[in-house]
């Protein structure tokens, strides 16, 4: 299946099911093959270079191939700003990207490119359309190939299909066609979701150095609002603010753009390829937004009045709500498959492989075949879910609240197996009262916690951040915090094998909150020093402090009365 992000909803929408087979073209000449769907129709074209010309009377819809010969090798991205700069100047440009090897493969070509181009224009009615054209650019040998698909913005959805099928039949060259190699699903190269993954491990392969950085840039909002969230992807960072979303360079912290939804900002962003999913209450609805300029690709009215945070799996695009448990195509928002559950949503769903997990408010949790949507088992947990679990390997971990007798918690972490559901091992401490104070995360077969335990011969809490084995739940080690020292939440993450943490510390002499972030050893609880940034945040008052990391970059979004984003590298 072709995928085209950031602007799939245009070209590269659903599977080929649905599309009636019309009739093969092959060009000898350029050994150019293309299956042509019924209802669209060859017709001649003046254009010199254009050997195929179809139109769909229908939707009026055009596609057209065309061939360009050089005396040197082109690049696909060069043909594509060729193209752009004679063809498309004063067009809207809302989106490109490098073709993958499996689309070039399956093309048998060198390489590819895909753009997208908009322009309004006055109708016969003397009022204003959109027509959209979409480029696929194709470069062999010393050939570039380039397919143009034109229609009303509005018609998208119409030829979707059939333009999917004429992208996945084209390929050049003679005799029988190769067979590409299946690229492996998207892997993350950035904090696409709160999580991270599908499996909530709140985890990345990042190097930031605590010896060397330093603040590099401060971004400030002089705003107090319930919930905001962070994702960091691509070099570019995406943030929410009541009905705001931002967009920020990660290297000069300047505004890309911003966007301002009609209804406020609950739940979590979510980036995949190019594109911002995020819903809105009053009315709920799922928007699809380009990253590139936070133009909306499209927005789906959302029928339930909790929702959870999106969630991006190989599959395609998990959304919970108190009614049902759905799979959504990323491209257009169409329902793959839809579960009645019964869920308030204050979890977000998560999955691993084949199963998606979800937890409703009496602590049930539920799997789900990925594919199918079908139950696959269910099980009563005894006690209340602290926080959205994670699933490492085979292990789903959970932070549960536990039994406790006034004024001394005891939580526990619990892991269950995620094939069936039963209990694997539980981690209780035996040395006082433990209050489970983050968000866990894992990596490398180590699941770290925040914790807040009771000190018997002092009667105060002690801060302590530990690691537990996920498949044995043995604990590995524990570092201990000064008694003047908490962790923010959200709590720790993992990048790499450091383990980070916004530490703060309370100071008698003034009011200001005295901030830095700490850096562990995440095999053996080793300190690996740590970055002072008190002197850059301007937040009077902090509740929470979210921390990501990107490369070799550290983003702190502190949060109280005020909004700041710290950029640290």
């Amino acid at each position: 299946m072709l995928r085209l992000y950031p602007i799939c909803l245009i070209i590269c929408l659903l599977c080929i099911s649905g599309v009636s087979y019309g009739k093969s073209f092959i060009d000898e000449q350029h050994k150019i093959h293309m299956d042509i769907p019924s209802r669209w129709e060859v017709i001649d074209s003046t254009e010199p270079r254009s050997i195929l010309n179809l139109i769909n009377e229908d939707t009026i819809s055009s596609v057209n191939i065309s061939v360009h010969t050089f005396s040197e090798p082109p690049t696909a991205n060069g043909l594509q700003i060729r193209r752009m700069s004679s063809l498309y100047d004063g067009w809207l440009n809302l989106g490109e990207r490098v073709g993958s090897k499996y689309e070039y493969e399956r093309a048998n070509v060198d390489e590819s490119y895909i753009a997208i181009y908009a322009k309004k224009y006055l109708n016969d009615n003397l009022l204003f359309d959109q027509k959209i054209v979409g480029e696929y650019y194709y470069v062999r040998y010393n050939k570039g190939y380039i397919i143009t698909i034109e229609t009303k913005q509005e018609l998208w959805s119409k030829i979707q299909k059939s333009v999917k099928h004429m992208i996945d039949s084209f390929w050049v060259g003679e005799g029988t066609r190769p067979s590409p190699t299946k690229s492996r699903a998207h892997i993350s190269s950035g904090w696409d979701m709160s999580g991270q993954n599908a499996s909530n491990q709140n985890s990345i392969f990042a190097t930031p150095n605590l010896t060397t950085s330093q603040v590099k840039w401060d971004y400030h909002l002089d705003q107090n609002y319930r919930h905001s969230s962070l994702i960091v992807s691509r070099e570019v960072v995406y943030f929410s603010s009541g009905k705001n979303l931002y967009s920020l360079s990660l290297k000069t912290g300047k505004k890309k753009w911003q966007y301002k939804m009609q209804g406020k900002i609950r739940k979590e962003l979510l980036f995949n390829r190019g594109i911002l999913y995020v819903t809105q209450e009053n009315p709920s609805t799922l928007y699809a937004l380009l990253s590139e300029n936070g133009n909306v690709l499209y927005k789906k009215t959302l029928n339930g009045q909790k929702y959870s945070n999106p969630v991006m799996s190989k599959y395609g695009l998990i959304l919970a709500s108190n009614r049902q448990l759905e799979l959504l195509d990323p491209e257009n928002g169409g329902v793959i498959w839809s579960q009645k559950v019964q869920s308030d949503s204050d979890f977000s769903p998560i999955s691993s492989g084949n199963t998606i997990l979800l937890i409703n408010r009496e602590n049930e949790i539920k799997a789900f075949n990925a594919i199918s949507g079908n139950p696959i088992w269910e099980k009563q947990l005894n006690h209340e879910v602290l926080y959205t679990p994670l699933i490492d390997g085979s292990s789903i971990i959970f932070c549960l609240k536990g039994p406790s007798s006034p004024n001394k918690p005891q939580n526990q972490v619990v892991a269950l197996d995620l094939e069936r559901g039963e209990k694997k091992w539980s981690f209780i401490w035996n040395q006082g009262s433990l209050r489970i104070a983050s968000q866990p995360t894992a990596l490398n077969g180590h699941v770290i916690i925040a914790m807040d335990l009771d000190s018997t011969t002092e009667n105060q809490n002690q801060s302590v951040i530990t690691a537990l084995n996920t498949q044995s739940g043995d604990l590995k080690w524990r570092y201990d915090l000064e008694h003047t020292q908490t962790i923010l939440e959200p709590g720790p993450i993992l990048a790499g094998n450091t383990v980070f943490s916004i530490i703060q510390e309370q100071n008698i002499f003034d009011n200001r909150p005295h901030l830095s972030i700490l850096g562990l050893d995440s095999m053996t609880g080793n300190w690996s020093g740590s970055i002072p940034i008190s002197k850059s945040v301007k937040v009077a008052s902090i509740s929470k402090a979210a921390l990501r990391a990107y490369d070799k970059t550290l983003l702190v979004h502190a949060m109280g009365n005020t909004h700041q984003l710290l950029a640290i590298y």
